[in-house]
């Protein structure tokens, strides 16, 4: 027994540092046949002082060599036939087989055309924002010069009466449509539950090309299914629609990257806040 023991207690020592260590490795991802991205991950102990950060790095194929692009990252997409790739490091970037990254005016979402043709900005302006509780749509061509951008009220509003942080309805890009832009709303008032299990309405809304809203239905879902205020997989599945999600960043690993409030609802789920 004394020997089962101590052979418990060696393994179990042995699985706990295994588990305190991050294993050194990384991801890549071939973006374009002239573009690829890179994330690396470095040893280091779990909370121990200084430990440097994964290392995200960008690369282009340049006279028959690879060279590193700096201020970009690993998350990108390819568009416009492969002539293009949009990057995100810094900031938001457009990377053309050869010439300087070109900065893409948008402090919000860039997501491609699923025909790749043309970009689409989304910049979500919350309570706080200016001008409050509208979305800004500017829409790009494989250049990223704006083509047309305009401001629109959220499609509901919360009033100013409700209490700041805790009720919005700020709107999450779900995808395209040949009507227009499909956009995915949670409302919420006040401090609602995020517990496990706590069921959700979702409402799903359309901007078209006159910049008016419509409401195209409803989705009901669980906290754990948040996913589908950016993913219109679901909503395709119950209602036979054929929303497009176009093209979007997706880190070397293979995740898409959301710059959007898909982060707060993982909060509150997380911490029930």
């Amino acid at each position: 027994m004394g020997f089962a023991a101590d052979f418990v207690s060696r393994t179990f020592i042995a699985v706990a540092l295994a588990v305190a260590l991050v294993g050194c490795g990384g991801y890549s991802q071939q973006v374009t046949p002239w573009l690829r991205t890179a994330r690396d991950v470095p040893f280091r102990v779990l909370g121990e002082p200084g430990s440097p950060g994964d290392e995200s790095i960008a690369e282009r194929r340049e006279n028959g060599r690879w060279v590193r692009v700096p201020g970009l990252g690993d998350e990108a997409f390819a568009f416009a036939g492969g002539t293009r790739a949009v990057v995100k490091g810094d900031a938001l970037d457009l990377v053309r087989p050869e010439g300087p990254p070109v900065r893409i005016d948008c402090e919000g979402e860039v997501r491609g055309t699923p025909d790749g043709a043309n970009l689409v900005c989304i910049e979500v302006r919350r309570r706080t924002g200016t001008p409050p509780q509208t979305v800004r749509v500017a829409w790009l061509d494989a250049d990223a010069r704006v083509v047309s951008r305009n401001d629109v009220p959220y499609p509901v509003v919360i009033a100013d009466s409700e209490p700041i942080p805790g009720a919005d309805a700020d709107p999450d890009l779900l995808g395209f449509l040949p009507e227009g832009l499909v956009f995915a709303v949670l409302v919420q008032h006040g401090d609602e539950s995020f517990a496990g299990g706590t069921v959700k309405q979702l409402r799903a809304f359309l901007l078209g090309a006159d910049w008016k809203w419509r409401e195209l239905g409803s989705l009901t879902i669980t906290v754990e299914q948040l996913w589908a205020l950016h993913f219109p997989g679901l909503w395709n599945d119950t209602n036979r629609w054929r929303v497009e999600p176009g093209r979007r960043l997706h880190d070397a690993k293979g995740e898409p990257f959301e710059n959007t409030s898909l982060g707060v609802g993982f909060l509150r789920l997380m911490f029930h806040l």
